[in-house]
């Protein structure tokens, strides 16, 4: 009988940076790359006499990286301005060694707008850089957090322009986010007046809301014809009376992945999103992922149901934090009817055993909420542990269990619990290793 393979997840899981976005996990380290044997004749002298392809091999992991959070303090755009800097100084050393650096530095750029920046910074950057340019992420005054703020937050004068114009001089930027900006992204003229190259390169979208300007769709006009990327964060609906007129493209011709992050936006916005995109023939749209807006819950079957749209699903995943009454626990069954060609489906929300009888036979990725306090409202151990030995899912390559109420599993078994002894045996009849992850969750793979 083969045994489980048990790991810490901290030796296993990746970290997540802002290079991964466009060029992969570049966090990590690169393949070797096979150097033809240098003659007795032609030694290497020194470092600038490395082929450019090994150098560039040498310097991208280095680089530093910003990483992402739902918080960005002004301390940390100026450590990582800081650390950016130390790496830019590399290219005086040597010509060869500029020619490489200069555009690994340029090709992903993190902008901090507040009340004391220099906007002749920000446009001297975008007027000397911006052909390097292939990821920009703005930090506007909603996403970034800091003591030394004055009581008034406006943002310098002509700063809307400035960027806007900036952007226009990117002819190659693909990868756009706009955390929490200023009302440059919000009003309908910034697109076509200042950059208006945009409409044709920019591929991935990450847009929030400026928080008093609620008006987000005409962020998006003009840009819905080579967007394949779509995620919205903090969308709330307009309260204003009467609300301001909803703006969309036309088409979505190329989106295959949208992601809807916090907030509670307009169940009828949210229609009429999804009506643009599924109205495409066929529609573009493989992966729909939905975290943490508690109001689209009882909604999920309606917007699936629209022209068909969980029909092109390949990906569909949802999770929020659960407060006041379970919610319906034939939900997730829908969702499996609904789309019955999914491959990987999350849903960290309460479900029963039955929804195992409704699985795609087609998925390879899994993951579902457990709550051994109480097996009543969600799926037990036991119930993983049967699962996984009718093998049902002849595809599934990995099964995740979250952890709905603390630690359940860890890599010293817990004397006395049945289930997760079950577990653990079907998990070793199957060849199958265990990660552990944090507060108890772990990940199965097949």
């Amino acid at each position: 009988m083969a045994n489980a393979i048990e790991t810490n997840d901290d030796e296993t899981r990746p970290k997540a940076h802002i290079d991964s976005i466009t060029n992969g996990d570049l966090s990590t380290s690169p393949s070797p790359l096979v150097v033809p044997t240098q003659s007795a004749a032609s030694p290497i002298a020194n470092c600038s006499d490395l082929p450019v392809e090994l150098l560039e091999l040498v310097f991208w992991p280095i680089r530093p990286v910003l990483e992402v959070k739902k918080s960005i303090s002004i301390d940390d755009i100026k450590d990582y301005n800081r650390e950016l800097k130390h790496y830019a100084d590399l290219r005086l050393s040597c010509r060869i060694w500029h020619q490489v650096i200069t555009p690994i530095l340029y090709e992903d750029v993190a902008l901090g707008i507040t009340p004391k920046t220099q906007l002749q910074n920000i446009a001297d950057l975008f007027s000397e850089n911006a052909d390097h340019f292939r990821s920009i992420i703005v930090f506007g005054e909603g996403r970034i957090t800091s003591t030394d703020f004055s009581s008034s937050i406006a943002l310098p004068e002509g700063a809307a322009e400035v960027i806007g114009r900036g952007l226009g001089l990117c002819t190659r930027l693909h990868d756009l986010q706009l955390y929490a900006n200023h009302p440059t992204f919000t009003s309908r003229w910034w697109l076509p007046k200042l950059a208006p190259t945009l409409s044709s390169t920019v591929t991935s979208l990450v847009i929030s809301p400026h928080p008093r300007s609620p008006d987000l769709s005409r962020s998006l006009v003009g840009l819905g014809r080579t967007l394949e990327h779509l995620e919205i964060l903090g969308w709330n609906r307009d309260y204003r009376s009467p609300p301001a007129r909803f703006h969309l493209p036309a088409k979505f011709p190329k989106l295959t992945h949208l992601t809807l992050r916090d907030g509670y936006p307009s169940l009828q916005d949210i229609d009429n999103l999804l009506s643009r995109i599924a109205n495409q023939k066929p529609c573009p749209l493989r992966s729909f992922l939905i975290f943490d807006i508690p109001d689209l819950t009882n909604h999920i079957t309606t917007m699936l149901t629209y022209k068909n749209l969980g029909r092109y699903l390949t990906t569909f995943h949802f999770r929020r934090d659960w407060h006041g009454e379970p919610p319906n626990s034939t939900i997730p069954i829908a969702i499996m009817r609904l789309c019955p060609n999914l491959i990987d489906f999350s849903y960290l929300l309460f479900t029963k055993k039955d929804l195992f009888d409704c699985l795609s036979l087609s998925l390879r990725h899994l993951e579902l909420l457990a709550w051994p306090m109480n097996p009543n409202f969600t799926l037990s151990l036991n119930d993983f542990a049967q699962f996984l030995r009718t093998r049902r899912c002849r595809a599934l390559k990995t099964l995740s269990i979250v952890s709905c109420a603390g630690a359940f599993l860890t890599p010293t078994p817990a004397p006395g619990l049945d289930s997760e002894t079950a577990l653990r045996s079907v998990c070793r009849d199957l060849d199958a290793q265990i990660t552990f992850k944090e507060a108890g969750s772990v990940l199965i793979t097949l």
